[in-house]
């Protein structure tokens, strides 16, 4: 598995098919001390009714919206360690287009995997069954619901984690009072886990650097020890889910007692719990003493 070592991750740079716009909105995130990002792709209606006429939607190839060789090099000579990933968000109205979603060849392809429910349906199933790595929120308005303990529950216990994203805060008002309302109710209940925070913006002077972006999490009444991991360490997770995710679905490994280390026997059963521990071979013992009980009754009574 690899190893990702970045400290400071904005997941959330929007794509555009003008390179030379793109490269900008990167080159400011890499200048205000990002080390790595993802390019994220939007994709609507993701699946077309029957009866519609609408074209079907097209996904761009995730190689297609990567900035090219040159220009990372370039952004390397700012960062040495600066690396680009992909991201595709799926925007959800329909429980049903999901599964469409989670087979398409193109989406998966993309290297992170987020999904931008519209309604509360979408979220439930989005924490409990979706394979994903992001649930991403809209939050300068309105939700219309509240959220679930139970359903935000099962996402930590997923490792999925939650996107808040922090410009319209800057510039709309009306935007920064729902956004600052609804992340403290979802930062309450996950308990100040699994959140990320990310910029989203089309304007690359509404970008803010890592340690000014952690201190916005003041206003969501987050507490102190986890506002860094924000744009840190829950990135870091995202990126191993994501790896993860398309690797395998997890490993069994089997050892022999004998061949533990010193600082593996804790891992045994005390003795106080052997009745945990399944002994092959006591069959076999209580077989071979029962035939021997037989065979001293008949000597003795010859």
């Amino acid at each position: 598995m690899t190893q990702f070592r970045h400290q400071n991750i904005d997941l959330n740079i929007l794509y555009t098919p003008d390179k030379k716009e793109l490269y900008k909105r990167v080159e400011r995130a890499v200048n205000l001390g990002y080390d790595a990002v993802a390019i994220n792709y939007f994709v609507e209606n993701i699946i077309q009714e029957k009866k519609s006429k609408k074209p079907k939607p097209t996904v761009v190839n995730p190689e297609n919206i990567k900035l090219n060789k040159d220009d990372v090099k370039k952004l390397q000579e700012i960062c040495p360690h600066f690396t680009q990933y992909t991201r595709c968000t799926w925007i959800l109205s329909d429980p049903a287009a999901a599964h469409f979603a989670q087979t398409h060849k193109e989406v998966q392809a993309y290297d992170i995997q987020a999904v931008l429910p519209t309604n509360e349906k979408v979220l439930h199933m989005a924490c409990n069954q979706l394979e994903v790595d992001i649930i991403s929120l809209d939050l300068t308005e309105s939700l219309g619901f509240h959220f679930k303990r139970t359903s935000i529950g099962v996402a930590i216990r997923r490792g999925l984690h939650f996107e808040i994203i922090y410009t319209p805060m800057i510039n709309d008002h009306f935007s920064r009072v729902n956004i600052i309302c609804n992340a403290q109710s979802l930062i309450s209940i996950c308990k100040n886990k699994n959140i990320i925070l990310s910029s989203a913006c089309d304007n690359i002077m509404l970008l803010r650097a890592p340690a000014d972006v952690s201190n916005l999490c003041c206003l969501f009444d987050m507490n102190q020890s986890y506002r860094k991991a924000t744009v840190g360490k829950n990135c870091l997770n995202v990126l191993s889910r994501a790896e993860t995710r398309k690797t395998a679905k997890g490993v069994i490994m089997i050892q022999k007692i004998s061949d533990l280390k010193k600082h593996q026997r804790h891992l045994i059963p005390d003795s106080s719990s052997d009745s945990d521990v399944v002994d092959l071979n006591s069959d076999k013992d209580e077989e071979s003493s029962s035939d021997e009980e037989l065979i001293c009754k008949k000597a003795k009574a010859e």
